[in-house]
């Protein structure tokens, strides 16, 4: 029996077949753990990239680069080299649209805009952001407004479907790729590869994450239900080929999406309450420590909350205090006897998420 065996291998040799070892990436062997662990980038308005170090020593980010192109062989369309501040294990650097002139006229008063009113910077990305990226205001006020290069606004100016975004680490004149979202490169440059381009239908199914469809035209086109991505903080280095990455279901994803639809504007100034997922990369938890409320019962033996008459549905969050990596969404009561669209009603719900290693999620039903 050995003999043959041997006979067979020679053979092969002969013919020229060769048997390849399987090639393993080893830069992470050297790199820094600096991740993208979470994207919004569906309005300028709400819009940010968060890094995290997920690494167990600390990080300075000036030797890293942020890009975004439509094919990066052809250069970036924006991008940054961050600056020289040193990350701890754990910590969060987050850049995203600032509205300066507009959270100037509404915390003085100026009266600027139509009606007295510009749009603002959502309160809690204003709390957490580390680079502010500032674009043209509309208008021409009396008033200094602060404008960020351009290539610097175009790292937030995505639509995801046509580009990417791009992590790099650099060290004298080498780089090389650490973490991509919609694209792959195993290589150098010459490996890049643009998932989705402008043939947006021909290549939809990368666009899904988690199993979920179209989460990147959602987040950045609007296709659906929008989504906030965050990285499981099982993920510990980047990950350069992006259908590893976005998975085919929740299990394998190195990504949770979490519904993101009812976080956005309510008016030119006003705010549903964000998610405490922004600035924060660690693992939630959904109990009577982490969601609390001085106004709102909330029974978590029989996840009922119950809520005082009058108190509106974007507004509900505000009446809560969240612990970190949580996120929330409001369902609905189907009922339409009672015309009250604007108010909580009994029979609505309150989907609670955490994020973390896995997303968890405990439903509450609301009454008066």
């Amino acid at each position: 029996m050995k003999n043959k065996f041997l006979i067979h291998f020679m053979l092969l040799l002969t013919l020229g077949v060769s048997i390849k070892a399987q090639v393993v990436d080893t830069r992470y062997d050297t790199i820094p753990g600096l991740v993208i662990s979470e994207v919004r980038l569906n309005s300028y308005d709400y819009c940010y990239i968060e890094l995290a170090n997920v690494d167990d020593v600390p990080i300075n980010l000036k030797d890293f680069k942020v890009a975004t192109s439509s094919d990066y062989k052809d250069g970036a369309r924006g991008y940054a080299m961050l600056p020289d501040i040193t990350l701890q294990p754990g910590e969060t650097f987050v850049l995203a649209g600032v509205h300066d002139l507009g959270d100037k006229n509404f915390n003085e008063n100026l009266g600027l805009g139509d009606d007295g009113l510009m749009p603002r910077t959502m309160p809690e990305i204003l709390a957490n952001v580390d680079l502010p990226v500032f674009r043209s205001e509309m208008g021409s006020p009396p008033v200094e407004d602060k404008i960020s290069d351009a290539t610097l606004r175009d790292i937030l100016n995505v639509s995801t479907y046509e580009r990417n975004l791009i992590l790099e680490y650099h060290k004298g004149e080498d780089s090389v790729f650490v973490d991509l979202i919609n694209a792959t490169a195993e290589g150098d440059i010459s490996t890049f590869t643009q998932h989705v381009g402008l043939d947006i239908y021909g290549q939809r199914d990368k666009m899904a994450i988690a199993g979920i469809p179209d989460v990147l035209g959602a987040i950045s086109e609007g296709w659906g239900p929008e989504y906030t991505i965050v990285r499981k903080t099982t993920v510990k280095h980047g990950n350069v080929i992006w259908d590893n990455s976005r998975g085919n279901d929740a299990a394998n994803s190195e990504w949770i999406c979490i519904p993101a639809a009812q976080n956005d504007r309510l008016g030119r100034w006003e705010f549903a309450k964000y998610f405490t997922t922004i600035g924060n990369h660690g693992n939630g938890v959904i109990d009577a420590a982490s969601v609390k409320s001085d106004v709102i019962a909330i029974d978590f033996t029989n996840h009922k909350m119950t809520v005082p008459w009058g108190v509106r549905k974007f507004n509900l969050a505000d009446y809560i205090e969240f612990g970190p990596n949580l996120s929330w969404q409001l369902l609905q009561s189907p009922v339409v006897e009672d015309s009250s669209y604007t108010g909580i009603r009994t029979g609505d719900k309150l989907e609670i998420y955490s994020v973390g290693a896995s997303r968890q999620k405990v439903v509450f039903d609301l009454e008066l």
